[in-house]
């Protein structure tokens, strides 16, 4: 994207307007994300391994978007 560009203002306009969906897109996952954990219940078939691990799944997913779930949260 950036290898024709003559300055490094220029390469940082093009990295900066390319990456702004990026922080859309995360606010967008974080709020599925968020939504999913808060409707997480453990099924009576699940072993409590089996549910801790999707609590896990989901607050790591949350943590690679920038963001976790404390205890004051909820």
């Amino acid at each position: 994207m950036i290898q024709n560009v003559s300055t490094v203002k220029e390469a940082w306009d093009i990295l900066t307007r390319s990456h702004a969906g990026g922080d859309k897109m995360k606010k967008v996952k974080l709020q599925t994300l968020r939504y999913q954990y808060e409707l997480l219940q453990m099924e009576e078939t699940d072993k409590v391994s089996e549910y801790f691990n999707k609590v896990l799944t989901i607050t790591n997913q949350m943590k690679g978007c920038g963001d976790s779930i404390t205890v004051d949260d909820y």
